[in-house]
C-alpha cells in the first residue's frame, strides 16, 4: 500500500513537471514513443497547436533544437 501511495505521489510530481515545462517553453513533448523526438508546439494567444516530430537517426541534436528554438520564437 506505502508504495502505491509512493508511486502515485511521483506520478503528480512529474505531471506538475512536466505542466511546468509546457507553459514555459509551449512545448508538449510526445513520451510514448522513443523511437522519435515529436510532440506539439502550442500558441495560446494564436489558438495555433502545431505538431512536430523528428528522427534522432537522420538529424542532429543541434538541428533538433534549433529548429525548435525557431518554431518557438515565431
Amino acid at each position: 500500500m506505502e508504495a502505491l501511495k509512493k508511486a502515485t505521489k511521483e506520478d503528480l510530481r512529474l505531471q506538475k513537471l512536466l505542466s511546468m515545462y509546457a507553459c514555459v517553453t509551449n512545448l508538449i513533448p510526445d513520451l510514448g514513443d522513443e523511437s522519435k523526438i515529436s510532440g506539439h508546439i502550442v500558441d495560446r494567444d494564436k489558438r495555433r497547436i502545431e505538431k512536430f516530430e523528428f528522427d534522432p537517426l537522420k538529424t542532429s541534436s543541434d538541428e533538433i533544437c534549433n529548429t525548435l528554438w525557431k518554431v518557438m520564437d515565431q
